[in-house]
């Protein structure tokens, strides 16, 4: 799917909370059939896209660098904002949201699932502990209530398996 979203309910998510609220039916298949996905780009040809990019010149930290100030540039943002962490290179551009989000007076915490890092996102959350930025171990998190704004940096190209909630 163009935005990731398996079915409706992830997409209800994505629209958050006051569209549950709008919308409060348990199930939410009724509205199934009025919206479709559209797939824009395969998992094959994004990976093979960042590659290329890669190989001619890009740097994989510039790649990093512009998906974040792509999310960026393209949200509302509510502070507080918390930015949720795996180990993979969409880690790496929620430290670079991290750091635009704090460059312009917007509040956050990076909520991290894993001590792992990509190259590239190590770079990245290095920089953000030098600025300062909270970085919180998910584990550690009872309630995200006092959060405005969650930007879900866990899953991308590279994820294989089934997500668990550990």
């Amino acid at each position: 799917s163009s935005l990731g979203f398996e079915n409706i309910s992830s997409f209800a998510c994505y629209l958050g909370q006051d569209y549950l609220e709008l919308y409060s039916e348990p199930d939410l298949s009724a509205f199934k059939k009025d919206w479709q996905m559209t797939q824009i780009i395969t998992v094959e040809n994004m990976r093979n896209s960042d590659a290329n990019t890669i190989k001619n010149g890009i740097s994989g930290k510039e790649l990093m660098y512009r998906a974040g100030t792509f999310i960026f540039k393209n949200a509302i943002w509510q502070p507080p904002v918390a930015i949720v962490c795996g180990s993979g290179n969409n880690a790496g551009d929620g430290y670079v949201l991290a750091l635009l989000l704090t460059e312009n007076n917007i509040a956050c915490d990076i909520l991290q699932v894993s001590d792992k890092f990509s190259d590239d996102g190590k770079y990245y959350f290095d920089v953000c502990v030098k600025q300062g930025i909270k970085a919180l171990k998910m584990a550690q998190i009872t309630s995200l209530n006092k959060y405005h704004t969650i930007v879900d940096c866990l899953f991308g190209t590279g994820f294989k398996g089934t997500p668990k909630l550990e």
